[in-house]
This record gives structure tokens, C-alpha cells and sequence, in this order.
């Protein structure tokens, strides 16, 4: 059929997938909403089935009315899915359709998306507000309302600051909440003064941006009348209060910016005036540190915008002559103790309150008073063997007393006053009762130990400050625990003039570590700084007897003597005396086993005229020494006397 398809000449082939091609393309899905905004939508769709590869275009649908009645309509060109629809109104509902176009034609538009509301905005930003001056005090602000973004202005916030020419701000920024009408005014303004404005809108989604600030206005002013006098009155230690008030503070002019105040002993103000400004809301004004017992002269004017006003009648007032420093309360002594040392005596004050007042009534120094007998004697001269007064200059707080000019057990109090350019001050009250502790001997230095064997060391210090009195003896402790926690154990009793002492009976293998303290006749002073670790030598089998020796020799009887054997760390347990008949100590036997407390051995029954060698080892809990050096006994053939046979004791075998 193929070839026969081929010579027929009214056969044409047909080409279905261009008749494909040519067809409209189907209905799509609905769109939907990625995002949504208050004035921008971003929506999505999906391509028709089967256009997927051809050439293709979208056609949008965007209305507020489910039916698309007026529909904007826009067209996607290229295979995209995605659009964003801005410029829209806030808090409105949308609906979107699509339909794909091909080269086959439009198709048919998809159903209409669910409903999408966009978001709510506050106002956009104002147009600078315009000022318009009414009054001394006041303003005018008029501006016109901004977009409101679909949601009605339901109020404005109103701002307005006082700026310098360069336009610095002066005072903080202050605002009022008014309704929706684009105009208000502001009172209690100060003449003289530049301000500027500004306004933000408010809707149901809240406040918009503040405007740009409204050109600057500088509000007129005019001089302020004449206030009256001040009122003064005298304090203590050439001081005055000034005071002044007007009849009614609510009527004074808000364009007001301060007062200012002079006053000299000149009643013309002509010489050594002195002049203050002070702030609005002032209303009394301490002035010390005058020439006292001198009539002076005090007035007073107002000051804004416009300038000053007329100066005040003057008020006139004589300063008190200062008086003494008043009575302080009473000190706090303090008497540190580093090391069992009392290093100063602090004495601590609060000043008198007659130093507020300068240069007058500043102290110019205090005397503090040290005493050991309280009450005191009225008389001068039976106080004076009781007390150390100590006068210090400068309006001080705290002043330290070297501790060596005192004594320990007694019962000290302290007492201070004041001096000023009249004189001294009453005396305060004592203080509580403190003492100065004992000078116990400063700590010893870190002492070395030296010269270790199984069971002892030398220990040497130096000598340490002997501190309040001369040091009578020292004292060793040594311990296992680095920080003399457990297994401490004290030297007492060494004699002041030596400066090392052996140390005995400690334990082989073990690290030790040293301190030393120094006692006096007021008590014993802290511990000194700890050695390095020492550790006595390693434990062994006892030393060799070399002291083995036949002291007494009867008629069958022989007693033999040894030295005590060096132990080397293990105390001995047993001394073994053995025998032989040969010098070489060959088939030698055992006699007798002794305690190791024994340092002789009885050996009985030896016959005459025959010789017999001895050794003697030691034994301790490493293991038994070497033998002695070996001993010859013989007896001779008749011997002066023979003491009787005693129980207990061994016979020579033979």
C-alpha cells in the first residue's frame, strides 16, 4: 500500500501532528496566589496539557467581580507561568482567569481563581506642613491629606521641635494626636525661638512616615516686664538663699527663656558684681562662700527672645559669720592583720556637713585623737599621758596610722573633729573599742631540707622578723599531704639560736613536705612557705654487725655483745647467732634466734680446749643482712670457776 500510495498521482500524504498543532489547546487550571501584598498580587498557573514544546502565549483576566464584568485583560507573551499584578487597591477582593493561545488559536479560559484580598497600608508620607504664626505663642499648621491607600484617614500625629539657625535640635521633639482635619494649632511656644514641623496620617493599619520638616518660623518676641524684687534670706557660714516668685507662675509669658540674678556689696552694681543665669523653672538659688558681716544687694530680671528685662529693685542681706566645724559622728577604725600582722590603724570619717560651705566654711584639716582610758580626765594634763593626737590637713575622709606606734591588749577608741578658718570643731563621739593584736613573729622563710636517709632529714630555715618581741623558739610540722590535710605531725621546742634540726622517726620511700614557724612571748606566728618535696631514702636489708665481740668468757659459759644494726628503713625483727668449728664457718649451725631488741646472746656448755667461731645477722622485713665478721671462742682448759647451769639455756652440740 505504501508504494502503491506512491504511484498514485491524486494521493497526499496528511501530516497529523500539524493538524495537531493547528488546534486550539485546552481549557487550564485556575491560577492561584503566590503572594499578596496591598498593592501587588503575584499569581500562577499551569501550561495546558499537551503544550508543553509549542510556541504559546497566556491571556490574563483581573476583575473584582466574580462575573469579570470589567475586566482588565493583559497578555503574557512567552511560556511563562508566573505574573505580578501590581497597582491595586488595598483591601480589595481580585478574581483571575487565563487562557493559552497557540498557533492553533486561543482556547478556552480556565475557571476563575478563589478570591484574593490584598493587604491593608497606612497613608503614604505628607507634603510638609505649612506654618502660619498667630500669636506670640502660636501657630497654624495647614497641609494637604495624602494618599490613603484605600483606607480612610482617621487622625494625625503632629511634630514640632525648636532648632538653632543651622537647624540643631535645641529641645527634645514634641507631638499632639489630633483628628482628620489637615489643620491645628500649637500654643505655649517661646518668643524669640525657631521651630519647625511635621505630620504623618493614620488609618486602620496605623501611622504613615512623618514628613519632611516645614520650613523654619521664628516667633516674635518682645521684651518681658519688670519682675519684682527677690527675696533673701541668711544661712549659716556666710550663705544666702535668694528666692522670687511672681504673683501668678501660670500668667508669666510663655516666651520667657530664664531669669538672671546679680548681686554685689556695691549698691550701685557698679563693682564686683556677679552674675548668674538660671534656667525657667528655677525658683531659689544658694549662693556661699561670701564676704560675710558686708550689707550686699541682689536683683533679679527676666530674659527671652527679645532680650533682657529691666533689672528688679534690689533686696538686701547681710551674711552670717561663719561658725566652727559642727560635731562629726563618730569614726570607723579598722586594723587590718596580714600574717597575723597588723599592718596600720585606718580611720575613717564622714566629713563634717559645715564643708559644703566654701571656702568659708570648708575644713581645712581635723585632728584625730587615740586613747586608751575612757572617759577621759576633764584636766589637760592627767589626759595627755592617755591619748595620741594626730593633726592632718585638707578636707580628708580617711587618714592611716602606722600600727607599730601602738600597743596590743589595750582597749583603744579614736575621736576626731574638725577645723575650719574659725576654729576646731567639737569633738565626736569615741569610736567602738578596738585593739591591735599581738606581734606574733612574721612567717619563716622556705626551708631546705637536705641530708634524707630511710628515717630522717635535716631540716634548715632562716630567720624570719622577730616582729614585738624576741623569738623564743621555732617550731617544725611536716606532713604526707602537700596541704597538711592528714598525717601532720610537730617539732616543738627548738632553740631560738638554731637554725636547722634533724627531723627522726619518719617512714622509708615517703615524700615529706616542711614548714617552720617562729613563736614569741605573744604567741606563735603563721606557718612559713612549704618546702619542695623531700622523700627519705627506699627501704633494705639491714646493715652489716661489724661491733660483734666476746666480752665475758667463764668456765663453760661465753656471752656475746653486738652493736645495734642500722635497720635502712625496716625496723629489725629478729638478730640469728650461728657457729661453726672451722674459721670458714664451714657446716655451720644455728644457736639461737634473739628478738631485735637483743644486743647480746649466752651461749653455755662449750667445751674446753676446743675453738668454736660465731657470726650474727640481722633480719627485718626486706630480708637478713649479711653475716657478721666471725668471732673465736676457746676456752681454756681450767677456768677460774664455772657458774651454775641455768634453764633455758642452749648447749654447744657437738
Amino acid at each position: 500500500m505504501a508504494q502503491a500510495a506512491a504511484q498514485d498521482p491524486e494521493f497526499q500524504p496528511v501530516d497529523f501532528m500539524a493538524q495537531r498543532s493547528r488546534r486550539p489547546p485546552p481549557q487550564p487550571l485556575p491560577p492561584e496566589a503566590v503572594q499578596v501584598a496591598a498593592t501587588v498580587i503575584t499569581i500562577r498557573w499551569h501550561a495546558p496539557i499537551g503544550t508543553d514544546d509549542e510556541d504559546k502565549r497566556y491571556k490574563l483576566w483581573v476583575a473584582t467581580d466574580a462575573n469579570f464584568g470589567k475586566a482588565e485583560v493583559l497578555d503574557i507573551a512567552g511560556t511563562t507561568t508566573m505574573a505580578i499584578l501590581s497597582s491595586l487597591e488595598p483591601r480589595t477582593r481580585y478574581f483571575v482567569k487565563v487562557a493559552c493561545i497557540t498557533l492553533g488559536g486561543e482556547g478556552p479560559a480556565s475557571q476563575s481563581s478563589a478570591p484574593i484580598t490584598t493587604l491593608g497600608l497606612h497613608p503614604d508620607q505628607n507634603e510638609p506642613p505649612t506654618p502660619e504664626v498667630l500669636s506670640l505663642s502660636s501657630v497654624k499648621l495647614t497641609w494637604k491629606p495624602p494618599n490613603d491607600n484605600g483606607l480612610p484617614v482617621t487622625g494625625y500625629q503632629v511634630f514640632w521641635r525648636r532648632v538653632n539657625e543651622e537647624g540643631g535640635a535645641l529641645e527634645p521633639t514634641l507631638d499632639v494626636n489630633i483628628g482628620a482635619e489637615p489643620t491645628v494649632d500649637i500654643t505655649n511656644l517661646k518668643g524669640g525661638a525657631r521651630y519647625v514641623f511635621g505630620v504623618a496620617a493614620r488609618n486602620e493599619e496605623g501611622l504613615g512616615p512623618v514628613s519632611d520638616d516645614s520650613v523654619a518660623v521664628v516667633m516674635p518676641a518682645k521684651h518681658p516686664d519688670k519682675p519684682p524684687p527677690p527675696t533673701v534670706t541668711p544661712e549659716q557660714m556666710a550663705a544666702v538663699t535668694v528666692r522670687w516668685s511672681t504673683e501668678n507662675d501660670e500668667m508669666l509669658d510663655p516666651t520667657m527663656t530664664g531669669w538672671k540674678l546679680r548681686y554685689s556689696a556695691d549698691p550701685d552694681m557698679l563693682t564686683d558684681v556677679v552674675e548668674h543665669s538660671l534656667q525657667t523653672c528655677t525658683r531659689e538659688f544658694p549662693i556661699v562662700a561670701m564676704d560675710h558681716g558686708k550689707m550686699h544687694y541682689f536683683q533679679m530680671c527676666f530674659t527671652n527672645g527679645a532680650g533682657d528685662s529691666e533689672w528688679s529693685d534690689p533686696a538686701s542681706c547681710v551674711p552670717p559669720v561663719p561658725k566652727p566645724p559642727g560635731k562629726p559622728a563618730a569614726p570607723f577604725p579598722r586594723v587590718p592583720v596580714v600574717d597575723h600582722q597588723a599592718q596600720r590603724l585606718e580611720v575613717r570619717w564622714s566629713a563634717s556637713i559645715d564643708a559644703a560651705n566654701r571656702p568659708f566654711g570648708q575644713n581645712l584639716g581635723y585632728s584625730i585623737r587615740v586613747t586608751w582610758k575612757w572617759p577621759l580626765p576633764d584636766d589637760e594634763s592627767e589626759r595627755k599621758p592617755f591619748v595620741k593626737e594626730y593633726e592632718i590637713s585638707g578636707n580628708l575622709e580617711e587618714y592611716v596610722i602606722d600600727a607599730a606606734t601602738l600597743e596590743c591588749y589595750k582597749e583603744y577608741r579614736v575621736q576626731i573633729r574638725a577645723a575650719n578658718v574659725v576654729g576646731w570643731g567639737e569633738w565626736s563621739d569615741p569610736s567602738e573599742v578596738f585593739t591591735v593584736p599581738p606581734p606574733v613573729p612574721r612567717p619563716v622563710g622556705r626551708p631546705t631540707v637536705r641530708r634524707p636517709t630511710h628515717h630522717s632529714f635535716v631540716v634548715q630555715w632562716p630567720h624570719p622578723n622577730q616582729g614585738g618581741a624576741h623569738i623564743e623558739s621555732f617550731r617544725i610540722r611536716y606532713s604526707t599531704d602537700e596541704y597538711f590535710r592528714t598525717n601532720v605531725a610537730e617539732v616543738h621546742d627548738v632553740p631560738f639560736n638554731l637554725s636547722q634540726c634533724g627531723v627522726k622517726n619518719l617512714s622509708p620511700g615517703t615524700t615529706y613536705w616542711f614548714q617552720v614557724c617562729a613563736t614569741n612571748r605573744y604567741g606563735v606566728g603563721v606557718w612559713g612557705d612549704t618546702s619542695l618535696p623531700n622523700k627519705t631514702l627506699d627501704g633494705n636489708l639491714p646493715a652489716q654487725i661489724t661491733t660483734l665481740t666476746v666480752p665475758q668468757i667463764y668456765n663453760s659459759f661465753v656471752l656475746l655483745q653486738w652493736e645495734p644494726a642500722e635497720d635502712n628503713g625496716y625496723p629489725i625483727t629478729k638478730y640469728v647467732v650461728r657457729y661453726s668449728k672451722f674459721p670458714n664457718m664451714r657446716d655451720a649451725k644455728i644457736y639461737e634466734e634473739k628478738d631485735g631488741s637483743a644486743t647480746t646472746c649466752a651461749v653455755k656448755h662449750i667445751k674446753k680446749d676446743e675453738p668454736y667461731y660465731f657470726q650474727v645477722c640481722a633480719q627485718n622485713a626486706a630480708g637478713g643482712s649479711e653475716w657478721s665478721n666471725s668471732v673465736e671462742v676457746k676456752l681454756p682448759p681450767k677456768a677460774p670457776r664455772a657458774l651454775p647451769d641455768t634453764d633455758g639455756q642452749r648447749a654447744i652440740e657437738a
